[in-house]
């Protein structure tokens, strides 16, 4: 009742909002996840060598951890990802625009296959990951209506006041649990990382933060040392200089081994960011990658 009667731009961005209206337990999902499902066994259908090769990078990933029990390919798990990651991407546009916005189908492509955000100088928000394959036509277009049905559902949302937490903290309740504990992916309370990252900003004294976060989730402790860098050193978009554009752009870095926790770290990068990036000089990167920070070669670089 409070989305769908209240006035637009009323909702409140957050972790349970998220849940609630995108979740794998929502109503949307349960409308939306067929025609995802339809694109990715389309593309397999049409394309079975690359979709061969995808899943083989799948049990790379797994065998390495040592799940076998968890090698096979589970297709549902790839399709709400793709679902997942999608929301991510239409979220993180409506995040830079500061408002709601409802896109032709040309941006929408562009959206989802990364152009938008290199338009607006942020030139690694999209990777050519698990999922690219899927950002090209004809897939693409079977899930176009969908993204702008997330569209007209966002309307509901103020982009303009962005809370200061990690959106995406409750990743149990985003996506398939069991997938979660394998890759070894728990939840951390937004308090409990500021602790952390309280105690250490103090270690650190007067040198340079330089923060690494090399299983970084959703990037709950990126956002909090992200946090505690601009209150230490008073850099806001009103403060701002050369010297602190330095500081915080190189204060932290982060990596996962799954990409849509890799998407979710991103979003909340941006989020955490988004007022500085009219003062900053220069291209954007976004310091989030995908990739296993425990072996130098994973299997993508194979």
């Amino acid at each position: 009742i409070n989305q769908f009667m209240a006035r637009a731009e009323s909702r409140i961005l957050n972790a349970k909002t998220l849940v609630t209206d995108f979740g794998v337990e929502s109503s949307f999902y349960r409308e939306s996840i067929e025609i995802f499902s339809q694109a990715v066994n389309t593309a397999m259908t049409e394309k079975p060598d690359y979709a061969e090769l995808i899943k083989q990078v799948w049990q790379n990933f797994i065998a390495y951890l040592g799940a076998s029990d968890y090698g096979s390919f589970s297709t549902e798990t790839y399709v709400s990802e793709f679902y997942l990651v999608t929301v991510a991407k239409v979220l993180c546009a409506n995040i830079l625009a500061g408002r709601a916005i409802i896109s032709s189908d040309d941006e929408i492509k562009a959206i989802l296959g990364g152009e938008y955000f290199s338009r607006q100088n942020i030139y690694n928000f999209v990777d050519y990951d698990y999922f690219g394959w899927l950002n090209n036509s004809p897939y693409v277009d079977l899930v176009i209506p969908c993204v702008r049905g997330m569209q007209s559902r966002l309307r509901a949302y103020d982009f303009s006041q962005l809370g200061e937490q990690d959106i995406f903290g409750r990743l149990a309740q985003l996506a398939n649990r069991e997938h979660r504990l394998m890759l070894g992916q728990e939840f951390t309370p937004h308090w409990i990382a500021r602790d952390i990252v309280d105690y250490n900003i103090e270690k650190l004294g007067d040198e340079e933060p330089r923060i690494m976060d090399m299983c970084c989730g959703s990037g709950v402790f990126l956002i909090e040392s992200i946090k505690a860098v601009r209150e230490k050193y008073g850099i806001s978009a009103d403060n701002y200089d050369a010297q602190k554009d330095a500081i915080i752009f190189s204060a932290v870095m982060g990596f996962d081994i799954d990409p849509l926790a890799v998407m979710l770290a991103k979003v909340n990068w941006i989020m955490a960011m988004r007022d500085l990036f009219p003062a900053h000089v220069g291209s954007i990167t976004v310091p989030i990658y995908h990739a296993d920070s425990l072996f130098v070669a994973t299997p993508i670089t194979h």
